[in-house]
């Protein structure tokens, strides 16, 4: 039998612009099962887990028709027909699945390595979802994603999206979804079409080579707050990232920072120019920035002459979608003075 169950995708709830949240129900375009030996068979897209050898199993799925843009996937439902099922109820799990979809619908012998390797990928890694069912022959069964999994699903938008499943405290003997070969698998996906406009801020100092906060999104700075030391009279230099990390929209971003303080001078550069008093004022605009696109500011932050050690100071740095005002990041540049700090490479004297 082929593994091809069947390729359709269609739409069961049209929105009308961005006013409600859509419904796509795709159908699984391949399905099959591993056994512990490493054995699988291609033209059988059997999916059972448990019994002895034990299986897991794996589901693929067409995201083709579900493109990156607009809007994000906020829920989704794996549905697989149970046609037999037999023991002690056991939870059912999805994981994700690292082995391409092409290798997972290949024939292996028992035995085989490579096998048992794909196996054991089928039942480890991050947790998508599970199911206790009322009994082991309920049907169908139903997996609601997590978190983890409508993130893997956002990312995979455009592709081929796998995972895999395993009985995970079945006992010997225990099963489900036995002679399911040719049943219809669905995976619902519920959309919000609602523009997603994500700033993300992050930071490095003297001579780092790593940003802090990527992917970190907070307005505390917690993650993406970079420290540094330099004597009385000296400063350090920061660099902040403003990175566009919406998934679809081209965005510009406007800038604040804390500004000078009677202990401690604070000036800000793009480039060789000088932005100190748009960013202090609040109303510094980065260029527009397509999605993934970033643009670097330069901060330098000098302790005044005669502060004590100790002192230190937190330049909060926000960074606010010039789309959607209410979406912000923040990095903290946090230098302390200290008069036995050493003479860094990157320490400046104040201007």
């Amino acid at each position: 039998m082929l593994s091809l169950v069947l390729a359709v995708g269609f739409l069961v709830a049209i929105p009308a612009g961005f006013a409600a949240a859509a419904t796509t129900v795709l159908n699984a375009t391949d399905t099959g099962d591993w056994s512990s030996e490493g054995q699988h068979t291609k033209a059988d897209s059997d999916y059972e887990v448990g019994n002895t050898p034990l299986w897991n199993n794996y589901f693929t799925f067409d995201l083709g028709s579900v493109p990156p843009c607009p809007g994000t996937i906020t829920a989704a439902r794996l549905s697989a027909p149970n046609r037999s099922g037999y023991g002690v109820v056991s939870t059912y799990t999805l994981y994700d699945v690292s082995t391409s979809a092409a290798d997972l619908d290949t024939d292996a012998p028992a035995g085989s390595l490579t096998g048992k390797a794909v196996h054991a990928d089928l039942e480890s890694g991050i947790v998508f979802g599970s199911v206790l069912p009322a009994t082991m022959s309920e049907t169908p069964i139903d997996v609601q994603f997590n978190a983890s999994g409508i993130a893997a699903l956002n990312a995979a938008r455009g592709g081929k999206f796998s995972v895999g499943g395993d009985l995970t405290d079945g006992g010997p003997g225990n099963y489900m979804f036995a002679h399911t070969s040719a049943q219809v698998v669905s995976l619902t996906l519920t959309i919000d079409p609602t523009p997603v406009y994500r700033p993300d801020a992050q930071i490095k100092g003297g001579l780092a080579s790593a940003y802090l906060g990527d992917t970190i999104h907070n307005q505390s700075g917690s993650g993406q707050t970079f420290v540094r030391q330099a004597r009385p009279g000296f400063g350090d230099q920061f660099n902040v990232k403003v990175q566009n990390d919406s998934n679809c929209f081209t965005d510009s971003f406007t800038v604040h920072g804390a500004g000078s303080s009677t202990k401690f001078k604070v000036t800000y550069w793009s480039g060789a120019t000088s932005v100190t008093p748009a960013v202090v004022a609040g109303t510094f605009q980065t260029a527009s920035l397509t999605p993934g696109g970033s643009q670097v500011l330069t901060v330098f932050i000098y302790a005044r002459p005669g502060t004590k050690s100790g002192t230190w100071m937190n330049d909060r740095v926000s960074v606010t979608s010039d789309a959607d005002p209410a979406i912000s990041d923040v990095v903290v540049a946090r230098l302390v003075v200290n008069k036995k700090a050493g003479d860094f490479n990157s320490q400046l004297p104040i201007p």
